[in-house]
């Protein structure tokens, strides 16, 4: 027998020691089964592991990971000289690492999610073949050793989540090094340049370096040193040290893709650089400059990074640009002059943190067919845009803007027009021209007055017109939005009889028309469509799960339409949450028999919900008191939501997942756990991971810890204690 794969089987008990016979293994997988006891490859006496070293001298890959193994990693794998790769992770062993500095031929090491404790052994630096050494996720301590840096065929270091101290050694001969992770430790001291993203020499650009015949592609060479001018802006702040693992502009001269032909995320056409695409390459520090000498570029994006500063005005030197993407940065400041960039299609500036106005030279911009400006700071009315007759897609969501909603009337390609979540104040205008619209989204504004004539939006889906002051009945001829299958228009103050013609809206599934003052009943045919609404949830962020559990009758808000989503949620209040969601009962629970509450009196609302609660086991009354008014904090919620919910099981054993729950008992530790483990909460900081067992749990917070728990269990499923 050569190979023996038994991986991601339900195996138990100990490794047997009979695998000691098998000395032709070269490889050996029982990595995802439930092995417990200390690896024993060797002959064991009397429970021990011998000095001498057994047969399995063929062994290249020996794969343990992710069992229950314990006790310490044995010092004899030392001589299994012929290993290449050895992966002991996500067990429970201890103790320190061994001297494996024979282990000469090895190139991966994974040892990851264990409890070993001790320093890194310097002798690891013998291991002058090794490509990933991964430690993190144990208790090493002490400093990184310096002699690391002979390792340098490293791609992957990751030494993160332990308890090392102490500076950063020189890694600057780790030349290869694509992934390095050295978080959650306290370490001290200055943070090293990365070898892997050093400068780059522009003069390469003409020496045939990174240009072939640069001579005959002289605008190519041209392109390239603004290139390189932009790699080695990014290559001098410092934080881009944490780049991820081979990502562009850090492999752009090096290695296989050395001519700029190769360079990732850099697109030449009749030799110009025409398009640079840099999303998720995890850049920091400013937008260079340099970018505006790339002048025949017809696509910039730079999505999904953590750039800040301003937008440099050089973009506007970009005449031939076609889409502008700076998507999902920390961009700051206002927008830059834009006005020369008239090719310009696609417009993305969203989820920054932009302010000042929109500039009104975007109105000229007649070629876009895309603006995207959602989630910033912008501020003061939107300008005149109704030029921009090509716009499809509109959206200046979650920002500051003020004054009125401009004259759009012209914009008749638009398809979906989203301005909610401002301040804009004044009437809606006239948009019944604008009969491509399948998204209509206003909500959250200070809109005022009546509803415009709506009739021949024929192909609009989505209708949200919802938290404003829009007064007067609902538009006749609604019923001719056959589309329709979204209609939020709760907390205004519309009057007038719910009109029948609703029931002509064939694919209307969320009907909102709470926080009004319209008079009637819904149709009986609409009723399973009616969501209810609560006027004060808008900006928590829970908004659509705070919805889920009101339609699904575990809350019933707090009075007025409102449902106070910032107010800490109480005992009293959840056990009626934790009632309704268990039994799918609305009502309030029959009479128990069970202990006396003493401190809860007869005729309080939430006595019987109390009771229950007590009786099934889901929440605790010491001494016979409950403490109605208490507030219910984190590590109450994960230990009541285990209690009810009986697919979520704690684990035998505390795994010590998050680092702030040393002081907490056990039940709510594992509790905890089993919260995370069922997807129900991250916790509330992942760097490090922690849980914030004392915190608080406000009521819009628990609605998203119901919403979750209920995901895949829904009300009529059998999950009750």
């Amino acid at each position: 027998l050569i190979n023996l794969d038994l991986d991601g089987n339900q195996l138990t008990g100990p490794i047997p020691t009979e695998i000691n016979q098998l000395t032709n293994l070269t490889t050996l997988n029982l990595s995802n089964n439930q092995f417990t006891g200390p690896i024993r490859l060797y002959a064991a006496k009397e429970g021990l592991i011998p000095t001498e070293i057994n047969q399995l001298t063929n062994l290249e890959t020996l794969d343990l990971n992710n069992n229950q193994l314990t006790g310490p990693i044995p010092s004899e794998l030392n001589q299994l000289t012929n290993l290449t790769t050895l992966n002991l992770s996500t067990n429970r062993l201890t103790g320190p690492i061994p001297d494996i500095s024979q282990l000469t031929k090895l190139h991966q090491l994974y040892l990851s999610s264990n409890k070993l404790t001790g320093p890194i052994p310097t002798e690891i630096s013998q291991l002058t073949n090794l490509e990933t050494l991964d430690l993190n996720n144990n208790q090493l301590t002490g400093p990184i050793p310096s002699e690391l840096n002979q390792l340098t065929n490293l791609t992957t270091l990751n030494l993160s989540t332990n308890r090392l101290t102490g500076p950063i050694p020189d890694i600057s001969q780790l030349t290869k090094l694509y992934w390095l992770d050295l978080g959650s430790n306290k370490l001290t001291g200055p943070i090293p340049r990365t070898p892997a993203f050093t400068d780059l020499n522009p003069e390469d650009c003409s020496n045939g370096t990174f240009v072939s015949e640069p001579s005959a592609n002289p605008d190519l060479a041209a392109d390239c040193r603004a290139l390189v001018a932009v790699h080695n802006h990014w290559a001098r702040h410092p934080d881009n040290f944490y780049l991820p693992r081979g990502s562009p502009p850090s492999t752009w001269g090096h290695g296989d893709t050395i001519k700029i032909t190769f360079w990732e995320g850099v697109m030449i056409n009749e030799g110009r650089i025409t398009a640079l695409d840099l999303t998720l390459a995890g850049l920091a520090g400013p937008v260079p400059p340099e970018l505006g000498q790339l002048t025949d570029l017809r696509s910039l994006i730079l999505d999904n990074n953590q750039l800040t500063g301003s937008i440099p005005p050089e973009i506007n030197q970009l005449t031939k640009l076609e889409t502008l993407s700076l998507d999902r940065n920390q961009l700051t400041g206002p927008i830059p002059e834009i006005g020369q960039l008239t090719n310009l299609t696609r417009l993305y500036l969203s989820r920054n943190e932009l302010t000042g106005p929109i500039p009104s030279e975007i109105g000229h911009l007649t070629n876009l067919s895309t603006l995207n400006l959602y989630s910033n700071q912008l501020n003061d009315p939107i300008p005149n845009i109704n030029q921009l007759t090509k716009l499809e897609e509109l959206d200046l969501t979650f920002n500051r803007l003020t004054g009125p909603i401009p004259d759009i009337n012209q914009l008749t390609n638009l398809r979906n027009l989203a301005l909610h979540n401002n301040q804009l104040t004044g009437p809606i205008p006239d948009i019944n021209q604008l009969t491509k619209l399948t998204t209509l989204q206003l909500q959250n504004n200070q809109l005022t007055g009546l509803i415009p004539e709506i009739n021949q939006l024929t192909k609009l889906i989505n209708l949200d017109l919802s938290g404003n002051q829009l007064t007067g009945p609902l538009p006749s001829k609604i019923n001719r939005l056959t589309n329709l299958q979204l209609l939020e228009l709760s907390c205004n103050d519309l009057t007038g009889p719910i009109p029948s013609e609703l029931i002509r809206l064939p694919y209307l599934s969320q009907l909102y028309l709470d926080g009004n003052h319209l008079t009637g009943t819904v149709p009986p045919e609409l009723e399973y469509r009616v969501w209810p609404a609560f006027c004060d949830d808008e900006n928590s962020g829970h908004e659509r799960t705070i919805e889920i559990i009101a339609r699904w009758g575990i809350t019933l808000g707090c009075g007025n339409s409102n449902f106070c989503p910032g107010d800490p949620v109480i005992r009293s209040q959840m056990a009626a949450f934790l009632h309704r969601a268990v039994t799918h009962q609305s009502g309030e629970p029959s009479p128990v028999t069970g202990p006396t509450l003493a401190d809860v009196e007869k005729d309080a609302w939430y006595r019987r919900y109390a009771e229950w609660a007590v009786a099934a086991d889901v929440m605790r009354a010491p001494d016979g008191k409950f403490n109605p008014g208490g507030v219910v904090t984190r590590a109450d919620m994960a230990e009541m939501f285990t209690a009810a919910f009986n697919y979520i099981t704690p684990p035998a054993e505390v795994q010590a997942i998050f680092t702030d729950m040393a002081d907490q008992p056990d039940r709510a530790v594992r509790a905890a756990e089993a919260l995370r483990t069922a997807n129900i909460t991250e916790g509330c900081s992942d760097k490090p991971l922690r849980y914030c067992p004392g915190q608080p749990v406000t009521r819009a917070q628990m609605a998203s810890f119901f919403s979750r728990a209920l995901k895949y269990h829904p009300p009529g499923a059998d999950f009750g204690p």
